[in-house]
């Protein structure tokens, strides 16, 4: 049986039934800045493709956290304010 993935992590599984037996399927929960999370959930022909696209899921929530760990400047902040 397999085991589920870290919290972060996501996943990249083969199909194993049903219309898409053999497709390599991808999950990854992405949260928003806002805090709101979404799921993502994509399918691929190969798992080179699916594997791309997990590493690029997961570079974008690195350079993400490390655009929020960082602290904001006066305009940054003045501009969010705008927005919201």
């Amino acid at each position: 049986m397999a085991t589920w993935a870290d919290h972060g992590e996501g996943s990249c599984r083969q199909v194993q039934t049903g219309r898409l037996a053999g497709k390599w399927r991808v999950q990854y929960v992405l949260e928003d800045t806002t805090g709101v999370k979404k799921r993502i959930s994509r399918v691929f022909p190969t798992q080179r493709e699916a594997k791309d696209f997990l590493r690029s899921l997961k570079r974008a929530e690195d350079a993400t956290a490390i655009h929020l760990a960082r602290q904001t400047t006066f305009g940054e902040w003045f501009k969010w304010l705008a927005e919201n």
